[in-house]
C-alpha cells in the first residue's frame, strides 16, 4: 500500500533537517515524499537538498514542486494533493517532527480495520525542553461524534495525525480554499470525517506538534485569523445545508456547529477592529443561546463566552471592558 506525505515549506530553514529526517528513516517503505516549495526566500531547498543526498534508498521516491509565487499553505496542501498517487495521503507541516513508525502504525491501522481515516495522538514542543501529551483519547466512536469533537476543539482539525483514504478526496471533490490559510486543515478535514464510512484511532503519540516556531500560522495574530474563521463558517452552513442531515441523527453535529460559531463569535468580539464588529457579527445575527449553553461549552475560553453573553444581553460596555481587560494583560506579559 502506497503512501503519500505531502510535505508544504515555506521559509522552514530552521526545522527542515529534523522533519524531513524523521520522515526518510520511516520504517514504513512504500511511502511517496511530495514537497511543495511555496516560493521560500531562505535556505530551505538547499537544506532538503542536502539531506535528500543523504538517504538514497529515498531519493527515487521524492519529487520537489515549486510555486513560482508565495500562495499560501492552503494552495500548497493543495497542489500536493493534485499530484499524489498513494493509496491514502498525509500532511506534514515542515517544522514538526514524527517517530520512526509514525506511518507503519498508521497504515498497518487502515488495512486492519480497513477504515478510510486512522488518527493517532501527538505531542506539543514548546521551548523550554517541555512536552505535553495531546490526543483525543478513544472518544470518536462514529462519525457524528468526531464531527462533534472536531468543530468544539476536543479533537485536532490538523492533518498531520490523520492518515486518509485518497479517494475521499476525488470522489467528493474535497479541496483546499485559497485565502483560507488558517484554518486550512479544519477546512477540509470536516468534509473527510462527513464522508469516512469507517474512522481508526491509535492510542499512541507519533507526531511531535512543534510550539516554537514564531513564524508559523498557528502563532500569527488573533485579528488575522478572523476573516478566514468567517469564510469557514460560511463554508460549513452551506455544506450542511446541502448535504441532507435530516436524515441523519445530527444532533452531535448541530451541536459541534454551534462550538464553533460561539468561539467565533467571542474572537470577533474581543479581537476585531471595533468599526468591523458590527458587520462581521452579522453573520450570526440569527444565532441565540441561553445562557447555560453558552457557559457550558468546554473548548471556549472564559472570555469569549463572557464576551458572547454580554453581546446578547445588549450589554455592550461589557464586550468594551474585557477587550480593555484583555489588552492591559497582553501589556504586561
Amino acid at each position: 500500500m502506497l503512501v503519500s506525505i505531502v510535505i508544504p515549506i515555506y521559509n522552514a530553514e530552521r526545522y527542515i533537517e529534523k522533519c524531513v529526517t524523521s520522515l526518510f528513516e520511516q520504517t514504513y517503505k512504500d511511502i511517496e515524499y511530495i514537497f511543495v516549495d511555496d516560493a521560500s526566500n531562505d535556505r530551505s531547498l538547499s537544506r532538503l537538498e542536502a539531506i535528500i543526498n543523504r538517504y538514497e534508498e529515498r531519493r527515487d521516491f521524492v519529487r520537489i514542486l515549486h510555486h513560482k509565487k508565495n500562495r499560501g499553505s492552503a494552495m500548497a496542501r493543495c497542489t500536493g494533493l493534485l499530484q499524489a498517487k498513494g493509496d491514502y495521503l498525509i500532511q506534514v507541516d515542515s517544522d514538526d517532527y514524527v517517530a520512526p513508525e509514525y506511518i507503519e502504525r498508521l497504515a498497518t491501522k487502515v488495512q486492519e480495520d480497513d477504515s478510510d481515516v486512522a488518527i493517532c495522538d501527538f505531542n506539543y514542543i514548546y521551548g523550554n525542553g517541555k512536552v505535553k501529551k495531546a490526543g483525543i483519547g478513544p472518544m470518536c466512536q462514529n462519525r457524528d461524534e468526531c464531527l462533534c469533537h472536531l468543530l468544539s476543539g476536543k479533537l485536532h482539525n490538523g492533518l498531520w495525525n490523520k492518515l486518509v483514504r485518497r479517494s475521499l478526496f476525488s470522489d467528493y471533490k474535497i479541496t483546499f480554499v485559497k485565502g483560507v490559510d488558517m484554518f486550512d486543515d479544519k477546512s477540509v478535514m470536516y468534509k473527510i470525517l462527513f464522508f469516512a464510512k469507517k474512522i481508526s484511532y491509535i492510542d499512541e503519540q507519533l507526531y511531535f506538534y512543534n510550539k516554537t516556531n514564531p513564524n508559523s500560522i498557528s502563532s500569527q495574530s488573533k485579528i488575522l485569523a478572523i476573516k478566514p474563521a468567517i469564510k469557514l463558517n460560511d463554508m460549513m452552513d452551506d455544506f450542511f445545508a446541502v448535504n441532507d442531515m435530516a436524515k441523519e441523527d445530527t444532533q452531535a453535529i448541530t451541536l459541534g456547529l454551534n462550538y464553533y460559531k460561539i468561539s467565533i463569535m467571542g474572537l470577533i468580539l474581543l479581537y476585531d477592529n471595533e468599526r468591523m464588529i458590527e458587520r462581521n457579527m452579522s453573520h450570526f445575527v440569527d444565532r441565540k443561546w441561553r445562557k447555560r449553553d453558552i457557559m457550558r461549552q468546554p473548548t471556549i475560553p472564559y472570555y469569549y463566552k463572557l464576551a458572547v453573553m454580554c453581546y446578547h444581553g445588549h450589554f455592550y460596555v461589557g464586550v468594551r471592558i474585557l477587550r480593555g481587560l484583555l489588552r492591559t494583560f497582553k501589556s504586561f506579559k
